[in-house]
């Protein structure tokens, strides 16, 4: 994906810059700032229900659900040599996120605009 930088794992999907915008649309949408960690395992460490018990379950899928759709666009690019762009990136994403999060029960809302405005903490 990163094709000016070297291609370590934790590089593609933590600070690649289509992995960095990813990451930071996610936190915007929890009206959160954070800094990304070096490594996927700190990442992962530090995520894992920070936000407590109350909205900690879908918080607890945001990483999987980014760490999925950066997979399918790598293969989408190497592959089949197609590139998706960030809006489209942004709402696989996010289309991922609700429909991960109605598939577990996490959440009531019935319409996409809904479950992303339901997010936000602040």
């Amino acid at each position: 994906m990163c094709r000016h930088c070297g291609e370590t794992v934790d590089h593609l999907f933590l600070h690649c810059e289509m992995a960095y915008r990813l990451w930071s649309f996610a936190l915007t949408t929890f009206g959160l700032s954070w800094v990304m960690p070096r490594s996927i395992p700190d990442l992962l460490f530090g995520w894992w229900n920070w936000l407590g018990k109350h909205s900690s379950q879908i918080w607890n899928l945001v990483p999987l659900c980014i760490l999925w759709c950066l997979w399918k666009e790598r293969n989408r690019r190497t592959f089949e040599d197609l590139e998706s762009s960030i809006v489209q990136m942004t709402a696989s994403f996010c289309g991922n996120l609700f429909d991960w999060s109605r598939a577990w029960g996490l959440t009531s809302s019935d319409s996409l605009p809904s479950f992303l405005s339901s997010l936000f903490l602040l």
